[in-house]
């Protein structure tokens, strides 16, 4: 009965800390190209809802005509948190589309933005804070691809990528990151076998 409860009781702060910081995580694509670098960013709905008050019906959906009129403030704002250099020259940013999907397990702002560089891109720098004010432990998990290799990197409020810095490259690409669910059993599952 004892180890029942310490397992429940595991399982529930398991939970409790993966769900804290659930609203916390974005994610990202950065397309190093010849002379020029592509973003596709997405915020989730509480990431989104949490930095824009722009749900005027409150729905829990974002309709075209909600995110058009916040178009220019959201550019504002992430001009502010993402900086790319290439040449130690930094490159400006450009909001090529800004939509709102659902998919099964979540739903997204997206940002598409294009960073055109001044000639061909060398030694890029990317700085990526872009949930600062929401949560001081935010995550931005990123997918960076240069040429054929695609380097998986987690941006926080306190580093950067710099492709002059990068490990040696090892023959994995990104993956998508577990569900909160499926990370919560897999620590539950340990902790019953350790107890066992």
């Amino acid at each position: 009965m004892k180890r029942l409860a310490w397992i429940l009781l595991l399982t529930a702060a398991l939970y409790g800390i993966a769900r804290a910081h659930l609203n916390s995580i974005s994610y990202s694509t950065f397309h190093v190209l010849e002379n020029k670098i592509e973003l596709e960013l997405r915020f989730t709905l509480i990431c989104t809802l949490e930095l824009f008050n722009i749900d005027r019906d409150s729905d829990g959906f974002l309709t075209q005509e909600e995110l058009d009129p916040a178009s220019a403030i959201m550019l504002y704002y992430l001009k502010n948190k993402i900086k790319v250099l290439s040449g130690g020259r930094q490159l400006p940013m450009v909001l090529d589309d800004l939509s709102f999907i659902t998919e099964p397990e979540d739903s997204y702002t997206v940002f598409k933005i294009t960073f055109p560089g001044y000639g061909i891109i060398k030694d890029p720098i990317i700085l990526c804070n872009v949930l600062e004010e929401t949560d001081p432990y935010h995550r931005n998990i990123s997918g960076i691809e240069i040429g054929d290799i695609e380097y998986t990197f987690i941006f926080t409020n306190s580093n950067y990528f710099n492709s002059a810095q990068i490990p040696p490259y090892v023959e994995t690409r990104a993956r998508k990151i577990q569900s909160t669910t499926s990370t919560v059993k897999n620590a539950t599952d340990s902790v019953i076998h350790l107890i066992k």
